[in-house]
C-alpha cells in the first residue's frame, strides 16, 4: 500500500516488487497474480468488511484511510495519478522508524542546479503512516549503505579463521555424537518401557483387574510420558543433524557478507540486511541493528581476530614457522 500510494505504479509493477520483497500469504504461500490484484479492491484494509452482500464497519485496526483507499482505486482504474515506478530499492519493508514505528520507504529525487546540471539521488524516509508529524529525518541511500557496510565490518572474519572454526566444530561434533548416542539409547529405552507398561495396563483392564476409571487415569499418564520421550528423541535427532549446518552458514555469512554487500545486486543487499536482524530501526539518521543471538557472537570474536591478522604475519610468529591454525589452536577460548 505504501509503495502504491507513493509511486502510483501499476499493480503488475507492484507484483514484481512484492515478489522481490518476499510477500507471502497467511498460509506461507506466494500470491497468485489474480489474488494479489484482489487485495487492493478489498475494503477490509480501511476498516470495513463485506458480508452477505453488504459492507460493514469492522473492529480491526485499519491499515489505510478511506481517502487513501479511494486514491488507490483511481490509480487502478487509470483515472489519474498513474506514473511509472523509476527505481526498485533494496531495503524498503525491512526497517522501521525509531520514533513512530512506521516502515521506512525510499524515493528518487532530482536536484536542478542554476548551471543546468541535474543531479539524481535516492534517500530513505519514514512513511509517516502512523504519526504524520514524525520528525525522523531522511537519510541518503549512500549514507545508509555506508552504515550497513560498517556494521558488516564489525562481524567480518578472515577465511583462515572460518576454516579453522568449522574444523574445530567438526571435532566437537564427533565427541557430541557419542554423547548423544548414549542419550538417544536411554530415551529409546524409556519409551520402550512406556510401551510395555501400556500393554500391561491394557491386559489388566481386559482381565478386570482395574476399573475403567483407574485405567483411564493411568493410561493417559503413560501416553503423555511416551509422547514426551518421542519429542525428546525427535529434538535430539534434529539438533544433531542441523546445528553444524547452521554454524557453517553463519561463518560463511560473516566471512563473505561485507564483500557481497559491496559488489552484490539489490537482492543480495536485501538478503544480507535481513539476515542481520529482524527489528531494524532508523533513529536520528542512524541505523540500529539488534543482532540475532547467533550473529551477536561475531561482534565479540571478529574484532580480536581482525586485530590479530593486522598485527601478525602467520609464518613468522616469534621467529618460528607457524600457521594460522597453529596460532588459533593456542587460543582455544574462541572455541568456547
Amino acid at each position: 500500500w505504501d509503495i502504491l500510494l507513493d509511486k502510483k505504479c501499476t499493480l503488475d509493477e507492484l507484483f514484481i516488487i512484492a515478489n522481490k520483497m518476499g510477500l507471502i500469504s497467511y498460509t506461507d504461500k506466494s500470491y497468485a497474480h489474480s489474488s494479489f490484484h484482489r487485495l487492493f479492491r478489498n475494503p477490509f484494509y480501511y476498516g470495513r468488511f463485506v458480508w452477505n452482500g453488504g459492507t460493514y464497519n469492522g473492529k480491526h485496526e485499519p491499515m489505510i484511510t478511506k481517502t487513501e483507499f479511494d486514491i488507490v482505486q483511481r490509480i487502478l482504474d487509470g483515472r489519474g495519478f498513474k506514473k511509472k515506478i523509476s527505481h526498485i530499492f533494496a531495503f524498503t519493508g525491512l526497517i522501521r522508524c525509531g520514533e513512530c514505528g512506521a516502515y521506512i520507504t525510499a524515493e528518487d529525487k532530482e536536484k536542478h542546479q542554476k548551471n543546468g546540471n541535474v543531479h539524481q539521488y535516492s534517500y530513505y524516509r519514514c512513511t509517516k503512516r502512523i504519526k504524520r508529524d514524525c520528525s525522523e529525518q531522511p537519510i541518503s541511500k549512500t549514507e545508509l549503505e555506508a552504515q550497513i557496510f560498517n556494521v558488516l565490518g564489525k562481524i567480518s572474519i578472515p577465511a583462515e579463521f572460518h576454516q579453522w572454526a568449522i574444523k574445530y566444530l567438526r571435532e566437537e561434533q564427533a565427541k557430541e555424537i557419542d554423547d548423544r548416542e548414549e542419550i538417544t539409547q536411554a530415551q529409546r529405552k524409556c519409551m520402550d518401557n512406556c510401551a510395555k507398561r501400556l500393554d500391561t495396563l491394557f491386559n489388566m483392564r481386559l482381565n478386570g483387574e482395574i476399573t475403567p476409571e483407574e485405567f483411564k487415569v493411568r493410561n493417559d499418564k503413560l501416553i503423555e510420558e511416551k509422547h514426551k520421550y518421542e519429542e525428546l528423541l525427535k529434538d535430539t535427532s534434529q539438533r544433531q543433524e542441523t546445528w553444524l549446518d547452521r554454524a557453517e552458514k553463519l561463518f560463511t555469512f560473516a566471512e563473505t557478507a561485507k564483500q557481497r554487500f559491496e559488489n552484490g545486486t539489490l537482492d543480495d543487499k536485501r538478503e544480507i540486511l535481513s539476515t542481520l536482524g529482524s527489528n531494524l530501526l532508523l533513529t536520528h539518521k542512524t541505523l540500529k541493528v539488534p543482532f540475532d543471538n547467533d550473529l551477536a557472537m561475531f561482534l565479540e570474536v571478529a574484532p580480536e581476530v581482525q586485530a590479530l591478522h593486522r598485527r601478525l604475519e602467520p609464518l613468522q610468529v616469534a621467529g618460528k614457522s607457524i600457521t594460522w591454525e597453529d596460532y588459533y589452536n593456542k587460543n582455544r577460548k574462541w572455541g568456547e
